[in-house]
């Protein structure tokens, strides 16, 4: 159902990419693996979730190491750190997804695991919905969609159902 709503539907030339992907990324590391490792080993900690840890290694390693997520970003949270070559010719974005880790990236991803019967369909599914949707909430921006927005939203409806409250935070 999911990859219906956002349009996520895997197909061959997926399957493809993943696997070619995987292969070229598997040898190399980054300077980022340290942090994602530990992200994923403190969701994996929950008991809800420790039964998808290589699931979440995998999927999430990849993400970082995916060049399309730039592509398909509908709000650029950031701009990337682009990598210089000799020259000073710029030879790609670092990470290449060019979206940078946050704390507990790894709680978003973990839900998609129940609803996935394989990695790279988990992957997919995820990946559509963070370039979608989850970007925005990253991104300061005035846009309607981004996290600035969602929060005025929140003090405004807090101000208007809940004024107590509202005066007590205030």
């Amino acid at each position: 159902m999911y990859k219906k709503i956002l349009y996520a539907e895997v197909g061959q030339k997926d399957l493809d990419y993943y696997a070619q992907t995987t292969e070229v990324a598997s040898k190399w590391e980054t300077a980022l693996d340290d942090l994602i490792n530990a992200d994923i080993f403190e969701t994996c900690n929950d008991d809800k979730y420790f039964i998808f840890q290589d699931m979440m290694e995998a999927c999430i390693h990849f993400f970082f190491r995916d060049k399309q997520v730039w592509d398909q970003l509908k709000c650029k949270p950031n701009a990337p750190i682009a990598a210089v070559g000799p020259n000073d010719r710029p030879i790609g974005f670092f990470p290449p997804c060019g979206v940078l880790p946050v704390q507990h990236f790894s709680r978003t991803f973990a839900p998609f695991c129940y609803i996935s019967t394989s990695k790279e369909e988990a992957y997919f599914i995820y990946r559509s919905f963070f370039t979608k949707y989850q970007c925005y909430l990253l991104s300061i921006s005035s846009h309607p969609h981004s996290i600035l927005s969602l929060s005025k939203l929140f003090e405004d409806l807090l101000q208007m159902y809940e004024p107590d409250v509202f005066y007590h935070l205030s």
